[in-house]
């Protein structure tokens, strides 16, 4: 068993997921226009720069987002483990948005594909 430390936390989960993302479909983000903030209350906060191949991903938090994200380490796992509902941690304030909603579903699609291809990879 891997000690605490060698553990993921969930946001880096969430960035390997984007990754996959990005890999898998480079012309879709290639395409992509804005940043999405993360802020991750007990984890890690980054930015997913969309359509930009030199740093799509960089941790840490800066004013040059279209949308920021704000919720916590819950969330970010229920989401990992598709028990999330987007409705329901709105609704509660566990997810907070600003910005550009419009970011929303190209983040989607590539959370999807980076899904799809990490069961690809692991044959499940």
């Amino acid at each position: 068993m891997p000690a605490a430390s060698e553990i993921p936390s969930p946001c880096e989960v969430l960035t390997q997921l984007l990754a996959y993302g990005i890999e898998d479909k480079p012309a879709f983000f290639l395409g992509l226009e804005g940043n999405v903030a993360f802020e991750v209350d007990g984890d890690r906060s980054f930015v997913l720069r969309l359509g930009c191949p030199e740093r799509p991903l960089e941790w840490g938090i800066d004013d040059t987002v279209g949308l920021r994200l704000s919720t916590d380490r819950a969330v970010i796992e229920r989401l990992l483990h598709g028990q999330w509902d987007a409705q329901a941690d709105l609704a509660s304030g566990a997810l907070r948005l600003e910005g550009e909603l419009d970011l929303l579903q190209p983040l989607v699609q590539i959370l999807t594909q980076g899904q799809s291809a990490l069961e690809l990879r692991t044959g499940q």
